[in-house]
């Protein structure tokens, strides 16, 4: 999508600004300086050691790293068909493999203080809809995840040698020669403004539930696996979306559903013996206030 995104400016007489346009791999690099900035300036914020979070921040973009790939490869028969020797490259990745990554890591670098876990998946929780919302230009620019044909005014169309453009030419739906794709939905984007969207709410959850571990978890579980199970509706069959029943992503929507559920269950416990002691410290005041 990036040499559509430069055809426009040259058609525009702005080719002298096209290096502003900047290619996938520099987006995920962007998403990976803002997030882990705002990870560890958040965690100042909460009176939590910067030495600890640092750690944990390059220990989870580790596992996220490895998660994405290992995901990619076990989905859609990748294994078999891509050659070993390209199985160490990022050439092909999975969010899904991300999550599921991070949080294993950080769970084995933490397994001995599980009241860090808690603190630190809500800190990255409450973060993670920035990086959503920054990784989903960079499958724009990239062509990946793209939606289905539609005939919207917000609508996109993909140049020549796209995935989006190849795909539609071997289904019969584009003749050879096309100038442009069929448009569609800008599935990306739709991902990166509701990443945009859960930033600010679990903003909001983790600054009034920060002494309630597990809170900001279970909400962003809960908000993203609603919400992207929706969108997913919008995602061409080609590129990972639903051909007939559930799609992939929308399994492990369901899948994050359940976990936001046992988060839920397995913290109630606490957040009522935190609840009940915030309010006996209140209760004599309240008491003398009353009288």
């Amino acid at each position: 999508m990036r040499p559509r995104f430069i055809a426009l400016l040259n058609d525009h007489g702005l080719a002298a600004i096209k290096w502003v346009v900047p290619t996938h791999e520099l987006m995920y690099s962007i998403m990976v300086f803002v997030v882990v900035t705002w990870i560890i300036w958040r965690s100042r914020e909460a009176s939590m050691q910067v030495e600890r979070t640092m750690a944990v921040v390059l220990v989870a973009a580790a596992g996220f790293l490895v998660g994405t790939r290992v995901f990619y490869l076990l989905s859609d028969d990748h294994l078999s068909t891509i050659p070993y020797q390209r199985w160490f490259n990022l050439t092909g990745t999975a969010s899904w493999g991300g999550y599921i990554g991070a949080t294993l890591a950080i769970g084995l670098y933490l397994w001995r203080e599980p009241a860090n876990i808690w603190r630190y998946l809500d800190l990255i929780a409450s973060c993670a809809g920035m990086g959503i919302f920054i990784g989903r230009w960079s499958c724009l620019l990239a062509g990946d995840d793209f939606g289905r044909v539609a005939f919207l005014p917000w609508c996109i169309q993909y140049p020549p040698q796209s995935w989006a453009y190849e795909t539609q030419i071997a289904r019969g739906a584009l003749l050879p020669g096309a100038v442009l794709s069929l448009p569609t939905h800008p599935f990306q984007l739709y991902l990166g403004f509701n990443g945009l969207a859960e930033m600010w709410i679990l903003s909001a959850v983790w600054h009034r539930a920060k002494l309630l571990p597990g809170v900001t978890l279970s909400a962003f579980l809960a908000l993203d696996g609603l919400t992207r199970f929706a969108l997913e509706m919008f995602r061409d069959p080609d590129a990972g979306g639903s051909r007939s029943g559930l799609s992939t992503s929308q399994w492990m929507c369901l899948l994050m559903l359940v976990l936001g559920f046992v988060v839920i269950v397995s913290r109630y416990a606490i957040w009522r013996s935190v609840f009940k002691h915030a309010y006996a410290r209140s209760a004599p005041w309240t008491a003398q206030h009353e009288t």
